[in-house]
């Protein structure tokens, strides 16, 4: 007799359930909103039209056995970090730089006071030479991969003359500028200088 009367207990909760499950479907078309696993979502006409959402209630007089849910598994979105900023080039090893200082103006000594100057700001590896032509402005030549090495002998020297490769430079008297990384052609605009 026990036994029966736990059958007739599911059998009226199977019911309730049933008729709860047919009366208790919501007006889609009504909703602007879609529940999700208790958060509000904006709807999808896809999920619309193809998973109905069910929402079950328990009826008032009836209790149900406790059960545990879990959060759905969350996926941390993945970080992104900024580029870093452009690494600045290293600094010029002034003293291994081969430099020749020539002389193609018209002012007397001027490529041996250069070359002390030079010196004292770390351009150690210096030799001097005499051009063969005269120049109304100085010019830096360099050879491929001395470009960041003209351009900061012309800073420190505080050069207004051009910085260009050494191809098409002025010959020098002699053998000076065999060997030669970077080429400062004097021009006669550095008669401040001397």
């Amino acid at each position: 007799m026990r036994t029966s009367w736990i059958v007739y207990a599911v059998l009226a909760v199977l019911g309730v359930c049933a008729g709860l499950l047919v009366a208790g479907i919501p007006d889609r078309q009504a909703s602007d909103q879609v529940v999700v696993a208790g958060s509000v979502v904006a709807p999808s006409t896809e999920a619309l039209a193809t998973e109905p959402e069910v929402t079950i209630s328990p009826s008032p007089t009836t209790t149900a056995a406790p059960t545990t849910t879990s959060a759905p598994p969350t996926t941390a979105a993945p970080t992104t970090t900024a580029a870093p900023p452009p690494a600045e080039p290293p600094p010029i090893d002034r003293a291994s730089v081969a430099l020749v200082v020539a002389n193609g103006s018209t002012i007397g000594g001027i490529a041996g006071t250069t070359a002390d100057a030079a010196s004292e700001l770390g351009w150690t590896n210096v030799s001097i030479g005499d051009g063969t032509e005269v120049f109304g402005g100085t010019v830096v030549y360099f050879v491929d991969g001395f470009g960041d090495a003209a351009n900061q002998l012309a800073a420190d020297l505080g050069l207004e003359g051009f910085v260009v490769p050494i191809d098409g430079a002025p010959a020098l008297q002699g053998d000076a500028l065999e060997g030669a990384q970077v080429l400062l052609y004097l021009g006669n605009d550095r008669a401040d200088a001397g």
